[in-house]
């Protein structure tokens, strides 16, 4: 019964159906020259000193186009309950948790905390 139910397929259906099957194969990318690599990796290398990593809050904040008086947090770990009760109560999370520019941070571990770059506010 199911080999009545199934079509036999001509050769120019088996040709459309293989063609369709190689559209879908994702392209490989070709391999870059020696020459080619050192321009690509010069060209990140120029794009990446555009960005300076910013270490003071003004700069910070300026950049993310935030009120002076927005309070910034630093959430590394799970805690998504404390992330959305800060969220909610309007202040902005840096998702950078190697970044100086925080009112508050919390980790898990006290080493994620650098003490000596610590400043008051």
């Amino acid at each position: 019964m199911l080999a009545e139910n199934v079509k036999k397929l001509d050769s120019e259906e088996m040709k459309k159906l293989s063609e369709s099957f190689d559209e879908d194969k994702e392209e490989i990318p070709k391999k870059l020259t020696p020459k080619e690599m050192e321009e690509f990796l010069n060209w990140n290398k120029s794009k990446k000193n555009r960005f300076p990593k910013i270490t003071d809050m003004a700069s910070w904040k300026k950049k993310y186009w935030l009120d002076p008086s927005t309070k910034v947090f630093i959430v590394h770990g799970g805690y998504g309950s404390i992330k959305h009760a800060l969220l909610e109560w309007g202040w902005f999370r840096n998702k950078d948790h190697k970044s100086n520019c925080f009112d508050l941070k919390w980790v898990v571990k006290a080493k994620d905390i650098h003490h000596k770059q610590l400043e008051d506010h």
